[in-house]
């Protein structure tokens, strides 16, 4: 960083005050710019479907596209539930990744419109406020899980996936090619969502 972004970032700390939150100094700054990015593309997407659109099937066979919205949402929950046992400073934090057919993502389906759009939003919100309240040490957390070795630093980029890759599957008309480059490659690489 120059001396002019220092300079600028200072300002506006100065401007927005001591309640405002930001990203811990070693935070995973791209990743995260990816996962928010995706947000802002995934939040469009949904907000250009009408209620009656919602009812449509998702480009994932045999699911429409409340399911897919229900776990955009849940995921996001559950990785933020997971970030604050972290500030809480848990010893063994479990982080088991919500499956499509999971029994809350099922009921979370059926919510009415107008509800399954607030999950959404809410879900979104939370998780950002956990990562923007982790401070350095927390970054590199280790998180238990059954199946591959998880560190804090890596949740960013796995919600960042799903959420481009979620975006496609209730889409319709959005191509692939809207992608970033980097969550291409993390696609192509066959990395976990």
């Amino acid at each position: 960083m120059n001396g002019e972004e220092t300079a600028e970032r200072i300002a506006l700390r100065q401007r927005l005050g001591s309640g405002a939150r930001f990203d811990a100094p070693n935070a995973p700054s791209e990743a995260l710019q990816l996962a928010r990015r995706g947000t802002a593309y995934f939040a469009r997407i949904l907000n250009e479907l009408t209620d009656d659109a919602l009812d449509e099937p998702s480009q994932i066979t045999g699911y429409d596209r409340r399911h897919v919205i229900a776990f955009v949402s849940y995921e996001a929950r559950i990785q933020a539930e997971c970030l604050a046992l972290v500030r809480q400073g848990d010893a063994l934090i479990p982080y088991i990744p919500i499956e499509l057919d999971a029994p809350q993502v099922r009921e979370g389906a059926t919510l009415p419109a107008r509800a399954l759009r607030h999950l959404f939003e809410h879900s979104a919100i939370h998780l950002n406020v956990e990562w923007r309240d982790l401070d350095n040490l927390s970054w590199n957390r280790r998180l238990e899980n059954e199946s591959t070795p998880v560190t804090v630093r890596d949740l960013p980029m796995v919600r960042a996936r799903s959420l481009w890759l979620n975006s496609l599957n209730i889409g319709g008309a959005v191509h692939a090619r809207y992608l970033p480059e980097s969550v291409r490659k993390l696609m192509i690489a066959g990395q976990p969502a």
